[in-house]
């Protein structure tokens, strides 16, 4: 992934477990003050502009498990198996800039 595409895409995490997680608030919230939001996966897709990508998160052992290849968003649909308590879904925008002359 070079620099040039982390500049201009902007990921959002969102946590699919069926129950909240103590450990998902101790990791990412360990303040007071956070909140959590609750939706399904239809609800947020539906709410997101038409140029949102949305994708679950694979977990994989990168030793063994090759990423596939032909989408610009696969490599940020796929992280080690360690996080798979996450079970995240991802909503993923790519800003195009345009070049002028």
């Amino acid at each position: 992934m070079t620099i040039g595409f982390r500049r201009v895409t902007y990921v959002n995490c969102w946590h699919m477990n069926e129950l909240e997680s103590a450990a998902m608030w101790g990791i990412y919230a360990p303040r007071h003050g956070a909140i959590a939001l609750e939706s399904s996966y239809s609800r947020l897709f539906a709410q997101l502009p038409d140029h949102a990508h949305v994708g679950v998160v694979s977990y994989r052992d990168y030793e063994r498990d090759l990423i596939p290849e032909g989408n610009l968003f696969y490599p940020l649909l796929h992280k080690r198996k360690s996080f798979e308590h996450e079970q995240e879904v991802r909503a993923m925008f790519h800003e195009m800039k345009s070049q002028q002359s």
